[in-house]
């Protein structure tokens, strides 16, 4: 099998955790929304606030080097430089994962009150702290290192028992009526479970590793896996202020766990919808083969085809994806969550608007990994300084809508700045697919017109997944009469799959 079959092959196990996920993460928050008060809603989506925040804060750029390097010391058979690089992971990860943990629990009370915290969160903060430690490392163990193997099965796996054992956990926890304590400690026993099992995984590569090294191979380079990691962990840091959880923080000083809890409902279909993207998805299976293509052939014009490729494969999902999270948005929230909730629909459509540049975003990624220019990550990730000062000044002002507003045009900046440092200071001189986009968006008309005149007939959860389902259909049809690949890029889809099945 080779490189490209492999990381078809990833890929395919990627998406069907992803697909998991999809089901259990609509599931999770409707059980959620149906069964917690507002304020414990929103007290929930602060715990998760929470976790982001301390990921980042313990992040110092570890996935990175690990997706970045490993996939090389392979290549090079330096076994032992793989085992060195994890051990400095894990360490580094844990130190600071820890310092969070002191930290936080130290000054506790003048934590809570800055962020205005609810009070069921300070009686549970020993167990959310062990949440945060474990789920902190499982990334490490899991995702990345199992991503640089190309053996993104294992991890899709593990995260899709993990997604359908939180599902199972929570509903029978709220059923029994154990409120948010049962969802907190459920939550707990879901993240030990997988990272049990990544531990054992990354265990066994570590003894492999050992027994197989029989020379050491070159001089571990440290200047240049430092430097990587630097720029890594700098923008990575930043990048927390750009969260949805910062958000999150923002609206709960100002507003309160209730605002939160609304604001979470739009933002969450949102991101939802964006996680889904090809290019966001297969980040983890793209790194690796991009690198070590690069680094056998120094291919520029590879890159060129890459970033163009995978841009089309960003307008071919979100823009119809979007469109029908719009127009749906109101069916969706009353189907799904709740009537009170329809308040979060302004939230969405701001989002929606402006995460089509995120989205469009997600391509730069492979290059910057592969030419080593993290310092790009880093200068993109102080406009999250800029998300978090229109955060608290918008939020005072114009309330959840103004957070949506801070976020959305972050993104949009990002944007901007990618394409202008790829111009003048990677002078890597990428093209824009704008035939496509304009195929794709005459291939929606007929979707989006379907789905307005078929709304005023969804009256339930099932009468919309038909909707949804016929209107998907459409939308294929069309892309299928009216192609925005390449023959080129439906031949290497068609390689990796086996078969002729890419026709759009």
């Amino acid at each position: 099998m080779n490189d490209l079959q492999k990381g078809f092959k990833g890929s395919v196990w990627v998406y069907i955790a992803q697909f998991v996920q999809i089901i259990t993460s609509f599931l999770l928050s409707i059980i959620l929304v149906r069964g917690l008060s507002q304020a414990d809603y929103g007290a929930y989506s602060l715990i998760g606030s929470i976790l982001v925040v301390a990921t980042y804060f313990s992040l110092f750029g570890i996935e990175q080097i690990i997706l970045r390097y490993v996939p090389e010391f392979i290549a090079q058979k330096r076994l032992k430089s793989i085992n060195k690089l994890l051990k400095f992971g894990i360490a580094v990860r844990l130190f600071f994962l820890l310092l969070f943990v002191i930290l936080t629990n130290i000054f506790k009370e003048e934590f809570f009150a800055i962020l205005n915290l609810p009070e069921i969160l300070a009686v549970w903060y020993g167990i959310i702290c062990l949440i945060l430690i474990v789920s902190g490392l499982r990334p490490v163990l899991g995702t990345a290192l199992l991503s640089a193997y190309l053996r993104q099965h294992i991890d899709s796996l593990n995260l899709t028992c993990y997604n359908l054992l939180k599902l199972i956990l929570f509903f029978v926890v709220l059923k029994l009526g154990y409120g948010l304590p049962g969802v907190i400690l459920s939550y707990l026993l879901a993240e030990l479970l997988s990272f049990s099992h990544y531990f054992l995984v990354a265990l066994k590569e570590v003894i492999y590793n050992r027994k197989t090294a029989f020379f050491a191979g070159p001089k571990f380079e440290y200047r240049r896996v430092f430097r990587f990691g630097l720029f890594s962990a700098l923008s990575t840091s930043t990048a927390v202020f750009r969260e949805i959880a910062t958000d999150n923080l923002v609206i709960a000083h100002y507003l309160g766990a209730k605002a939160v809890a609304v604001y979470a409902v739009g933002a969450f279909m949102v991101i939802f919808a964006s996680r889904l993207s090809p290019p966001a998805i297969l980040r983890g299976v793209l790194n690796p083969l991009l690198i070590k293509q690069y680094t056998e052939k120094k291919d520029i014009e590879s890159l060129k085809f890459s970033f163009e490729f995978l841009t089309k494969l960003s307008i071919f999902y979100i823009l119809p994806a979007f469109c029908g999270l719009v127009l749906l948005s109101r069916e969706i929230v009353v189907n799904l969550y709740n009537i009170e909730y329809l308040e979060s629909l302004p939230v969405l459509y701001i989002l929606a608007g402006f995460f089509i540049f995120g989205s469009l975003s997600y391509p730069f990624g492979p290059l910057i990994n592969t030419l080593e220019k993290t310092e790009l990550s880093f200068v993109a990730g102080l406009f999250a300084i800029y998300n978090l000062v229109m955060d608290i000044i918008l939020v005072k002002y114009l309330g959840i809508i103004g957070a949506a507003i801070a976020t959305g045009s972050t993104f949009l900046l990002s944007y901007l700045f990618y394409w202008a440092a790829f111009r003048w200071y990677v002078k890597l001189k990428l093209h824009f697919p704008f035939a496509a986009l304009i195929k794709t968006m005459a291939n929606l008309i007929p979707m989006a017109l379907f789905v307005i005149l078929a709304r005023p007939l969804i009256q339930n959860i099932i009468s919309l997944i038909l909707v949804v389902i016929s209107g998907a259909a459409i939308y294929i049809f069309m892309s299928y009469k009216n192609k925005i690949f390449s023959e080129r890029e439906r031949d290497l889809i068609n390689r990796a799959i086996g078969r002729r099945l890419w026709v759009f």
